[in-house]
């Protein structure tokens, strides 16, 4: 029965290693060696099986070798693909604040620009208030010396007259 177990074992890791061969890179190489380990240790507890246990003393120590050895093999492999994540994780977010300093950037002179334009806005502004200020004012000084009845209306949209200015002259009458 434990001779069937070995045997799946080491038919699913030739097929893992045979899927590998395709691959390319430092990763496929080192979890192979991994695998390689530990497909000699199942060969080690195979020979064991097939001889009975008659090598057993020189067989168990060296799969256990094997097992001892691939283990290390495939923990430096994970730690090597978190340090590989940690620092894209690490070039991404420095990609990121990089953008997001240029889109501060932008937005502050977008802002000043329309800050500069606003205060240009507001002193157009009241230079006119003031020249309309002005304007009224010498409006009403000739209108108070003029001896005649001055007085202005407006009709609305409904047709209602609107009297917009009276001189002081016709208050006077009524």
């Amino acid at each position: 029965g434990g001779w069937l177990f070995h045997i799946v074992t080491l038919s699913l890791l030739i097929t893992a290693i045979i899927l590998l061969l395709k691959q390319r890179g430092w990763l496929r190489n080192t979890v192979i060696l991994a695998l390689s380990f530990f497909c000699l240790s199942e060969l080690k507890i195979m020979v064991n099986f097939v001889t009975g246990g008659q090598f057993q003393y020189l067989v168990c120590p060296l799969g256990n070798s094997f097992h001892i050895a691939a283990i290390p093999i495939l923990g430096f492999v994970y730690i090597r693909e978190l340090f590989i994540e940690r620092n894209q994780a690490e070039d991404a977010l420095i990609a990121y604040r990089n953008h997001l300093e240029d889109l501060v950037e932008e937005r502050t002179v977008d802002l000043t620009k329309t800050n500069s334009l606003l205060q240009l806005e507001i002193s157009e502004r009241s230079r006119v208030e003031n020249a309309l200020r002005e304007s009224d004012a010498r409006f009403r000084r000739v209108i108070t010396s003029v001896s005649d009845h001055i007085y202005m209306t407006e009709i609305t949209a409904d047709g209602q007259r609107l009297n917009r200015y009276i001189s002081p002259n016709i208050q006077g009458l009524t």
